[in-house]
């Protein structure tokens, strides 16, 4: 046999051993892979444009919630059944505000992960939500930020998910004019 026929028959042979090695070193597990936006998404369709959810809605918007923010919310805003009404009007179904997305990040580490969406209101005013994320079998909502922007330079240009950092926002924002 010829030089030609062993040096094709290597190439191919060293060519799918580099293929396999390549496919075994790239495989990633997507099935449970979600995106974070996709959850938002998802928490937004809870609510309608009237702001009217059912009571199953408000199960699944509070099954939304890590315990520890159902247990802040719920022990710090929510004395009554009025209130809780009220603050879910006004507080958990934030994203009816959003007319606009303009741009999103999210950050994903290990059991943590953070959204920033920066966008635009229903009467178009510049709205930034900032949220974080733990993971207790799903991605669930362990801390909102709502923030109303002067400008777009105010807009965050990743996720970020330190609290205290986002806490301290609209603080170091007034300090800076």
């Amino acid at each position: 046999m010829s030089n030609r026929y062993f040096l094709c028959k290597g190439f191919i042979l060293h060519l799918l051993i580099i293929c396999v090695l390549t496919s075994c070193a790239n495989t990633q597990d997507f099935s449970n892979t979600e995106s974070i936006y996709v959850n938002f998404e998802n928490y937004s369709g809870q609510f309608n444009e009237n702001n009217e959810y059912s009571s199953k809605s408000l199960d699944k918007i509070f099954s939304s919630l890590t315990p520890r923010y159902q247990a802040e919310i719920l022990n710090s805003r929510a004395k009554t059944p009025e209130l809780l009404k009220q603050l879910t009007n006004d507080y958990l179904a934030f994203p009816l505000l959003l007319k606009e997305n303009i741009k999103h990040f999210e950050k994903i580490t290990n059991d943590t992960a953070c959204l920033v969406i920066n966008g635009k209101t229903i009467e178009n005013e510049k709205i930034a939500f900032y949220l974080t994320y733990k993971k207790i079998d799903n991605w669930l909502i362990d801390y909102i930020k709502i923030e109303h922007m002067a400008n777009y330079n105010q807009y965050l240009t990743e996720a970020v998910c330190d609290r205290k950092f986002l806490d301290e926002l609209r603080f170091r924002e007034m300090m800076a004019q």
